[in-house]
């Protein structure tokens, strides 16, 4: 994923639900991290990203 910009939520893999989504792998403004979001866990990378730089993300749940 790359960022063109920093703020709001930028989603990068989600999986809709009945409900609501089973999980989002996404960047989050509010944290300014990459989150992994599901069923009331949220994981948050341990640093900020920068605009205009490649990640890899990948999200694993058991």
């Amino acid at each position: 994923m790359r960022l063109d910009s920093l703020g709001g939520f930028a989603t990068a893999v989600s999986q809709d639900g009945d409900s609501h989504s089973a999980f989002f792998l996404q960047y989050s403004g509010a944290d300014n991290r990459f989150a992994f979001s599901f069923a009331g866990i949220r994981a948050l990378a341990p640093t900020a990203p920068e605009t205009g730089r490649w990640y890899h993300l990948a999200g694993y749940a058991t």
